[in-house]
């Protein structure tokens, strides 16, 4: 145990399993609108534990960190939280001394006005690069689910397309790969072409209309690159997943026009797997309190 205290306000299953997590490496952590039919242990290994709080100031007063969800709030005003409990930011905020730190994912104007006001040290673990690394795998497993479950045919021997090479694009080549299908990859870097040539796909110039004639087409681009001209090369009813974050790259009103189905995947990891996202965000929140001298 290592009497260092963590108050975690409002979120998903993913921040429960972060608690179990920093808990089994001696954290105190102390929860407050988390959903109650989530069950956590009391005690967990390493002597660190886990406590239901009554309060918001419960869960926050004597924490040397307090970690908001992901997304850490919807409307600028409340915290995101899917159990119901209506909690305040302006609330939190009132709570927070500068000694403490307060950190979430995908924090917004609001959350940073209201640290710049009170004094208080933000981190936003969301643009940490190994949680987008370690995100990349649910991500990418949670759209083939998705293509399995939406798809009349195997992916095996199907041809998917997939928009942009990054961290999540390069998983999912390499997963669906595995499955044996035919995949083609739009990228600009000349950098990217060799390495998806290597990894056993084919290129597609990410500004160009598509030339091949998928069964699925995968966006991972946050930026409008699947506009009319390139559905309209695709066929009528080519499912699309829609794996970028607002406002994404493909022109949802073409799409419809064009008669494509399109599934809009946002949150994958913690919609997927909790647990796993959950133990990423516990490492990234392990080594902000290192970097910070707190650990």
């Amino acid at each position: 145990m290592n009497n260092i205290k963590i108050g975690f306000v409002g979120g998903d299953r993913r921040q429960s399993a972060t608690a179990v997590f920093l808990a089994n490496r001696g954290y105190e952590c102390a929860v407050f609108g988390l959903e109650p039919d989530v069950k956590l242990p009391a005690e967990c290994n390493s002597g660190g534990g886990i406590t239901r709080s009554a309060s918001l100031c419960g869960a926050v007063k004597g924490a040397a960190m307090v970690v908001l969800p992901l997304p850490a709030t919807n409307d600028g005003i409340r915290v995101n939280c899917p159990s119901g409990c209506d909690i305040k930011l302006t609330d939190i905020f009132g709570l927070i001394s500068p000694s403490q730190i307060i950190t979430g994912g995908r924090l917004g104007e609001t959350i940073h006005k209201l640290a710049d006001d009170s004094g208080v040290k933000l981190i936003d673990y969301y643009e940490r690069e190994e949680l987008a690394v370690g995100n990349a795998v649910p991500t990418a497993e949670g759209a083939v689910a998705i293509a399995m479950a939406e798809m009349p045919i195997t992916l095996h021997g199907a041809k998917v397309l997939i928009y942009g090479y990054g961290r999540v694009g390069r998983v999912l080549a390499k997963t669906l790969r595995a499955l044996e299908t035919d995949v083609t990859v739009a990228a600009r870097k000349p950098e990217d072409f060799v390495w998806i040539k290597i990894n056993g796909c084919h290129t597609q110039n990410i500004y160009q209309p598509p030339e091949c004639r998928p069964d699925v087409v995968f966006n991972t681009v946050p930026a409008p690159v699947l506009c009319r001209e390139a559905l309209s090369a695709l066929e009528p009813g080519t499912l699309l997943i829609e794996l970028a974050s607002k406002p994404g790259g493909i022109d949802m009103k073409a799409a419809e026009e064009l008669g494509h189905r399109v599934i809009w995947a946002l949150s994958l990891p913690g919609r997927v797997a909790p647990v796993t996202s959950g133990n990423i965000i516990g490492e990234c929140l392990m080594a902000i309190l290192n970097e910070e001298g707190s650990s």
